[in-house]
C-alpha cells in the first residue's frame, strides 16, 4: 500500500490511538532495510487532543538517541495523516518472555533478569538527564515502564518504547488533576499518593519489573484496581529470594533499595541503579548481549523462520510499480478479491489527480536526521547468525520441576499471583529447579566453543555462534516494532565470516562500559581520554576498548580530578567522584 514516499508493507499492530506498519522508503539503496511507520488512526486525525498527544510523543522521541531507547527519525504529515517514522526492531516484548517462562513453569535466571533491568536503567538515566538547547532540564518521566513497553531484541539488546504518556516540560498537553496515567501495577507510591512526580517514580517502576523478572510473579496486583492502588500506597515488599532461593543477598539489597517506599531512600538516578547491578554482574563473571541473544534465538526460532520468509518477499518491493505489479498478480490469481488497494482508502488521490504529485505532499514537522542513503550505510539490522546445534549444547533446556502455581495459570501477566494480595498467607516457593543448564539461569557467562568448533562473539561486531549448521537469521518478530539497533546493533554486521576471520573474532576483546557519577553533578567539564563528554553527570560511556582510560573532571569551585582506570574485556565499571572544594 502506498503512503506518499513510503510503502506500507504490512500492519503489525494497532492500538486505541495509532497503528504501526512495517514500511520502507521507495528507491532506497538497501532493499532489506525496514522502518516502522506509526500513524494516528484515521477517525482520530481530526481530534485536536489526540493529535497533540501524538505530536508530544514524537517531539520528545525525535530528540532521543541512546542504545536503550526508541529511535525516531521523523514526525511528519502526509495530507491529513500525522505519522512518526522510526526504526524497526527484531525482537519481542518483555511480556512475551514472561509468558514463555510461565508456560515452561520456570523462572528467569538472576543474571538475565539483572541484565535486562540494568539496560532499562541505563536508558532511563539518559532520558532523565535530558536538557533543552539552553541546558535546562526537560524533566522527562516515562510513567509507563512495564513489560509491554520494553523490547528485547534477538541480538540481546534491551529497548524502552512508548513515550506516549511521558511527562515533561516539552508537552503541550497536560494531565488533569486527579487523573492517574499508566498501568496501575507498575506505578510508584509517589503517583498513587498524588505527589509531584520526578524521575524517581520511574526508578520504582524499574524495581517492580526486576522483582517480577526474578520471581515470575506479579508484585502489585489486587482483586481490583482499588486494592492494587492500596498496595502501592504503602508497599510492604517481600525479598524476591523468598520466592527464588537462587537470588543472593546482594540482589535482594539492590531490589529493596529500588523499591523503597520513600523516594529519598531509593537510588536517586538510573545510573546508580545500573552501577549497582553492574557491580553484581561483574562479580558473577558478567552477562552480555550474546548470552541474551542465545536464549532469544532458541526460544523464538519459529518466529524467526517466518520472518525470514517475509523478508525475502518484501525485498523485491522497491518502487510504486513493484506494488502495482504485486497487486495485479494477486488480482489475476484471485479475481474475486477486492478492488484496487494501491492507496489507503482514507488517503488516496482523486481520479483526475496527478498521483506522482500527490505522493510528494509530505510535510516534515520534526526531523531526527533520517536520510535513506545514510541509513543504509550506517545502520544494521539486529540480526544474529546462530548454529542451533551449538546453542542447544551450550545452554540445554532442563525440565522444570513442579512449581507451586504462583502465577503460571494463565498466559496473561495480569493473572500472575501477587504476594501482597494475601501477605499473611505467603508461602515460600521452591527454588527454580535449575542446575545451570536452563536458558537464562546460569549466572556465569556461557562458554562459547573454541574456533575449531565455532567463532566466539567479537567486540562491537557480529555476535556469532557458528556450528555445523548455520540455521537462523534472527530478524523481526511481527508483534514488535520500533527502534534502534543500539549499542550491540553493531554486533550484527557481517552475515558470513571466513575461517581466518572467525579465528580472529574468537580472540577479540569485549567492549567495556563506564558509568561516571560526580558530586556536584552540574557545572562540570568532563573528559575521558581527552575527549569532551559534557558538563553534567552521571554519564554512561559504552563500547570502550579494554585497557587504560583517563578520566578528568573539573569545576570552577572545586579542585580538578584525574584518574586512570584499567578496564578489562567486557568490564562494567562504576566510578563515583566526590570533588573537593578549593580552599
Amino acid at each position: 500500500m502506498l503512503f506518499g514516499k513510503y510503502c506500507l508493507l504490512e500492519r503489525v499492530s494497532v492500538g486505541g490511538m495509532a497503528e504501526i506498519f512495517r514500511a520502507k522508503p521507495f528507491n532506497a539503496p538497501e532493499s532489506q532495510k525496514h522502518l516502522a511507520l506509526k500513524r494516528i488512526l484515521p477517525h482520530l486525525a481530526e481530534d485536536d487532543e489526540f493529535v497533540q498527544m501524538f505530536i508530544d510523543e514524537a517531539t520528545l522521541t525525535v530528540q532521543l538517541v541512546h542504545p536503550n531507547i526508541v529511535r525516531t527519525y521523523e514526525l511528519g504529515r502526509f495530507h491529513n495523516a500525522p505519522y512518526i517514522l522510526m526504526e524497526f526492531i527484531s525482537g519481542k516484548e518483555l511480556l512475551e518472555l514472561q509468558r514463555v517462562l510461565r508456560r515452561q513453569k520456570d523462572i528467569m535466571g538472576v543474571a538475565m533478569a539483572c541484565y535486562i533491568a540494568r539496560e532499562i536503567a541505563l536508558g532511563m538515566d539518559y532520558v532523565h538527564a535530558m536538557t533543552d538547547e539552553n541546558g535546562d532540564p526537560l524533566n522527562i518521566i516515562h510513567r509507563d515502564i512495564s513489560p509491554q513497553n520494553v523490547l528485547v531484541t534477538y541480538g540481546g539488546n534491551v529497548k524502552i518504547i512508548d513515550f506516549g504518556i511521558a511527562k515533561g516540560t516539552f508537552q503541550e498537553t497536560r494531565t488533569q488533576v486527579g487523573v492517574l496515567k499508566g498501568k496501575f501495577g507498575y506505578m510508584s507510591p509517589d503517583q498513587v499518593r498524588g505527589q509531584d512526580l520526578d524521575h524517581r517514580s520511574d526508578i520504582f517502576s524499574i524495581g517492580t519489573l526486576l522483582w517480577e523478572l526474578l520471581t515470575n510473579r506479579r508484585l502489585f496486583r489486587g482483586e481490583n484496581d482499588f486494592e492494587t492502588l492500596q498496595m502501592l500506597r504503602d508497599p510492604d515488599v517481600p525479598a524476591p529470594s523468598e520466592y527464588n532461593d537462587a537470588i543472593p543477598p546482594q540482589v535482594d539489597q539492590i531490589v529493596a533499595k529500588i523499591l523503597a517506599p520513600d523516594r529519598e531512600q531509593r537510588y536517586q538516578t538510573g545510573g546508580e541503579v545500573a552501577a549497582a547491578i553492574g557491580e553484581f554482574l561483574e562479580g558473577q563473571g558478567g552477562f552480555r548481549a550474546a548470552d541474551m541473544s542465545a536464549w532469544m534465538a532458541h526460544v523464538f526460532a519459529e518466529d524467526v523462520a517466518k520472518e525470514r520468509e517475509k523478508r525475502q518477499q518484501f525485498q523485491h518491493i522497491n518502487t510504486p510499480d513493484d506494488v502495482r505489479r504485486l497487486q495485479q498478480a494477486e488480482a489475476d490469481a484471485d479475481p474475486e478479491a477486492s478492488g484496487d488497494t494501491l492507496w489507503d482508502s482514507e488517503i488516496a488521490p482523486q481520479a483526475n489527480e496527478d498521483a506522482a504529485q500527490f505522493a510528494t505532499e509530505h510535510t516534515i514537522v520534526a526531523a531526527g536526521g533520517f536520510d535513506s542513503y545514510q541509513f543504509a550505510a550506517e545502520t544494521e539490522e539486529d540480526v544474529l547468525l546462530i548454529g542451533m546445534d551449538d546453542i542447544i549444547e551450550v545452554v540445554d533446556v532442563a525440565e522444570a520441576a513442579p512449581y507451586d502455581g504462583g502465577g503460571f495459570g494463565s498466559d496473561t501477566v495480569e493473572d500472575m499471583q501477587s504476594p501482597l494480595a494475601n501477605r499473611g498467607a505467603r508461602a515460600l516457593s521452591p527454588a527454580h529447579p535449575l542446575d545451570g543448564q536452563d536458558f537464562g539461569v546460569n549466572d556465569t557467562p556461557r562458554e562459547i566453543p573454541n574456533p575449531s568448533q565455532a567463532p566466539a562473539p567479537s567486540s562491537g561486531r557480529l555476535k556469532l555462534i557458528a556450528g555445523a549448521t548455520l540455521a537462523v537469521a534472527c530478524v523481526l518478530a511481527v508483534v514488535t516494532v520500533i527502534v534502534w539497533q543500539g549499542r550491540d546493533a553493531q554486533d550484527a554486521e557481517a552475515p558470513v565470516v571466513d575461517a581466518a576471520a572467525a579465528a580472529a573474532a574468537s580472540n577479540a576483546p569485549l567492549a567495556a562500559t563506564l558509568v561516571l557519577s560526580v558530586s556536584p553533578p552540574t557545572g562540570l567539564q568532563i573528559k575521558v581520554d581527552g575527549v569532551d563528554q559534557g558538563s553534567a553527570a552521571p554519564i554512561t560511556l559504552l563500547d570502550l576498548a579494554p585497557g587504560e582510560h583517563t578520566v578528568e573532571v573539573s569545576h570552577p569551585s572545586y579542585l580538578p580530578y584525574t584518574q586512570t582506570l584499567e578496564l578489562g574485556s567486557g568490564a562494567f565499571k562504576s566510578l563515583y567522584v566526590e570533588m573537593k572544594p578549593r580552599i
